[in-house]
């Protein structure tokens, strides 16, 4: 019934448990969970060379807040009439050939990514900050490998790689639905030139579509 201190607590009790109110306190934490700890059981290295801006491919996306609409580098990303993933097997074979325009990034195929997100105080909202957000150690040895990452406060700048091994379109988006909705989004297209035309084979809007065992990937 009440949020004091922007803590709202609850108390869940199985069947056969007696109805009583917990008696333990919160805290002190003496170990706080520090997300720069974690790395992977594999021991694995990043990719291309140990050094930031080394990677054979560098993208910078600054997100930022006009009048409530979110852009990623000054451009809103809007829902395209046609699945990415069907665009490019109907033979597009250039980001200027993608939809939604301004909203594709070609990527070369079996090159070393670098994407850095920098927080310039323009995004409205906060994150929901780990302990490794303002972390401004790079770490090439064993780094965490994750699908969702804070961008910190302001000041922060979240870098991220990954090998273009797997080729199609990637979605690179803000967690929160609301967030989405508003812009807050690119696609990454991989490897253009190795999907095949199948545009004979793509049905009209409202006919059935029906995709070929081959392919193994959906958007």
């Amino acid at each position: 019934q009440t949020f004091a201190g922007g803590l709202s607590q609850a108390i869940l009790r199985y069947n056969g448990t007696p109805a009583e109110d917990l008696m333990s306190t919160p805290g002190p934490y003496i170990l706080p969970f520090n997300e720069g700890k974690l790395a992977s059981l594999l021991s694995i290295p990043v990719s291309g060379f140990p050094e930031v801006g080394k990677a054979d491919v560098h993208i910078n996306l600054l997100a930022t807040t006009v009048n409530g609409i979110l852009k990623v580098n000054n451009v809103t990303y809007h829902n395209p009439p046609t699945p990415v993933l069907l665009q490019m097997l109907s033979g597009a074979q250039h980001p200027s050939d993608l939809l939604p325009g301004g909203s594709v990034y070609e990527l070369p195929s079996n090159k070393v990514v670098e994407i850095a997100l920098p927080n310039t105080g323009l995004l409205f909202g906060g994150p929901v900050r780990p302990q490794t957000s303002g972390n401004s150690t790079t770490n090439f040895v064993n780094p965490i490998w994750r699908d969702t990452v804070s961008m910190g406060s302001t000041g922060d700048n979240v870098t991220i790689r990954f090998v273009t091994d797997n080729s199609g379109p990637w979605f690179i988006h803000y967690h929160i639905d609301f967030h989405l909705n508003h812009g807050f989004a690119v696609v990454m297209a991989e490897a253009l030139n190795q999907h095949p035309n199948l545009n004979a084979s793509i049905p009209g809007i409202g006919a059935a579509l029906v995709i070929p065992s081959t392919l193994n990937q959906t958007l």
